[in-house]
């Protein structure tokens, strides 16, 4: 949607291959992590751990370039959720190897369970807070969210002077749906 509304300034009303930035790069994923889970990041062992993070992100990396996004990969390195609670595997995987710790415990399939389990609880966090952000940027309420669609609707054919309003708060209601979906999922 980024595309559609900056060149031909429009939002389509359902994309399913939209999606929303939660990190610039993976950098920013891991600095995000330590802000938010700073106790985590103070334990004897968090040097092995990130050292697991930085492995798993460019094993996963490396798997994606032999898909046929490949190419997307190397080109895109800030990491994203997409519609229908799609999360970007890299940082999936770099935030499950965070909480799996050493190789040893990584090969048990139930560690891995609860490391993933783990993984998406963080991704959803970080979500809930770019939603409560361009909640305050908005100066809309989550009620207010919800129902913003059919005022946009009234006063669309109320005034048309109003179009680029109306295009910019389509295409912020789809990122909030997006980030909502994600939180749900």
């Amino acid at each position: 949607n980024d595309h559609f509304l900056l060149y031909y300034g429009f939002v389509p009303r359902r994309n399913p291959h939209d999606d929303v930035i939660i990190f610039e790069n993976f950098d920013s994923a891991m600095m995000w992590h330590a802000m938010c889970f700073d106790e985590f990041w103070r334990r004897e062992d968090i040097a092995i751990r990130e050292q697991n993070a930085v492995r798993a992100y460019k094993e996963t990396s490396k798997m994606l370039r032999e898909t046929s996004d490949g190419a997307l990969i190397d080109a895109e390195p800030r990491l994203k959720v997409l519609s229908d609670g799609r999360v970007d595997a890299r940082v999936l995987a770099a935030f499950a190897a965070l909480y799996a710790g050493d190789s040893e415990l990584a090969n048990n399939q139930e560690t891995d369970r609860e490391s993933l389990n783990a993984a998406r609880k963080d991704v959803a966090l970080r979500c809930e807070q770019l939603i409560q952000t361009v909640q305050k940027q908005s100066g809309k309420g989550e009620a207010e969210e919800m129902f913003s669609e059919d005022s946009s609707n009234k006063s669309r054919n109320k005034n048309n002077s109003n179009d680029i309003e109306n295009v910019v708060d389509a295409f912020r209601r789809h990122k909030m749906f997006i980030l909502r979906d994600c939180v749900r999922k």
